[in-house]
């Protein structure tokens, strides 16, 4: 991040760092893509947000940190629409 990356291109199945920090759990670096202006409802992903993506994934850490963070709930988008329908799918 220090060296300039464009951090919000959508690249991979993620799409970008902030989606990929937050289906990993990586609260760390999901902080400092975060700190780096990065809008937190960023689309970009398969799953939409970074929201969606931690939702389809399971990671409640990262779905509590993301909504403290700002994120929004009702974010519509990506493949399967919401971060509700996101984690349902996979039965959480």
């Amino acid at each position: 991040l220090e060296n300039g990356a464009d951090i919000e291109t959508p690249s991979g199945e993620y799409g970008n760092a902030l989606h990929t920090a937050a289906c990993h759990s990586n609260e760390n670096i999901l902080n400092k893509v975060l700190q780096k202006g990065v809008n937190v409802n960023l689309q970009g992903s398969r799953f939409g947000t970074a929201l969606q993506t931690a939702a389809f994934w399971g990671c409640e850490d990262m779905v509590i940190y993301l909504l403290d963070c700002g994120a929004y709930i009702n974010a519509q988008g990506g493949e399967y629409t919401s971060a509700l329908q996101a984690a349902a799918f996979n039965g959480y």
